[in-house]
């Protein structure tokens, strides 16, 4: 697997899903009027799409800006963003079951929608990770 697929194939799906999701979740789960219904929905979009490409596109930028302007730090910048990819992987499987436990506890089911974002969280983690394997 590479970071272009997790993009092209595993992103396009989710954000596929994360839409169906936050349409059909306001109007089933949500209470208020159609004008509430609608910001949710726009909201739990902008949270995954948000997550995603900051967490897929931000520690390479940071790595290649590290590689131009100070090559003589590039190894530990590579070994610590690295790092920071893996925890935001174990993090996002962590918050999941934490977040799946507390609303299954206390039937809060409403909340079930922001799930896609642990998601994108662990898909932007492990692009990242691959970019910085590949390059």
């Amino acid at each position: 697997m590479t970071s272009v697929s997790i993009s092209y194939y595993y992103y396009k799906w989710s954000s596929l899903v994360t839409f169906i999701v936050s349409i059909v979740g306001p109007l089933v789960l949500i209470e208020g009027t159609l004008v509430e219904k609608f910001w949710m929905a726009l909201l739990v979009n902008l949270q995954f799409h948000f997550a995603f490409q900051f967490l897929s596109r931000l520690p390479y930028g940071i790595y290649k800006r590290i590689e131009r302007e100070n090559p003589g730090t590039k190894i530990p910048a590579h070994k610590i963003l690295n790092i920071f990819s893996w925890i935001m992987m174990i993090l996002s499987i962590m918050g999941f079951v934490g977040f799946l436990n507390s609303v299954i506890a206390h039937h809060h089911y409403e909340q079930l929608m922001v799930t896609m974002t642990f998601i994108a969280i662990f898909l932007g983690g492990y692009s990242s990770y691959l970019k910085l394997k590949e390059g």
